[in-house]
């Protein structure tokens, strides 16, 4: 059972990794190209790392319950995923938002230049992502 709890808290954190490594370093390039400011690397990566922390955490603390449901019946099993997808969804729409002001700040980009630089690149990156997790397999 520690084994699965330490496997699950590397499964979180690696895959989260693979998510804000190569989309901080493409905010960084684009932020390099379309800022009027000198921009620093640390800015860009230490915001997006910490825009990500609401999911890292959710995530974290839901993995515990989640294995719990397995023993209910299927209403509160239900209910249950439910729960957990609504706090995930939550969570995740938060640490956009939060990593999309954080990345107009850091990289200091006023309007919608920032935000399509950073949606898009958010998008770009978790597709990305997901076609290398399904053709690795």
């Amino acid at each position: 059972p520690v084994g699965d709890d330490l496997s699950k808290i590397v499964t979180i954190l690696s895959s989260n990794l693979l998510l804000w490594i190569p989309l901080s370093l493409l905010l960084y390039v684009l932020a390099l190209l379309f800022s009027p400011s000198r921009i620093r690397a640390v800015d860009i990566f230490a915001t997006n790392l910490f825009a990500m922390l609401p999911t890292i955490v959710i995530l974290g603390v839901l993995s515990v319950p989640s294995k719990w449901l397995g023993g209910l019946g299927d209403v509160y099993k239900r209910q249950g995923y439910n729960l957990i997808v609504i706090l995930l969804s939550v969570s995740m729409a938060w640490s956009m938002v939060w990593g999309c002001f954080a990345y107009l700040v850091s990289a200091n980009m006023k309007g919608w230049r920032g935000i399509s630089i950073f949606v898009i690149c958010y998008v770009f990156v978790s597709v990305v992502n997901q076609l290398l997790i399904a053709y690795s397999k």
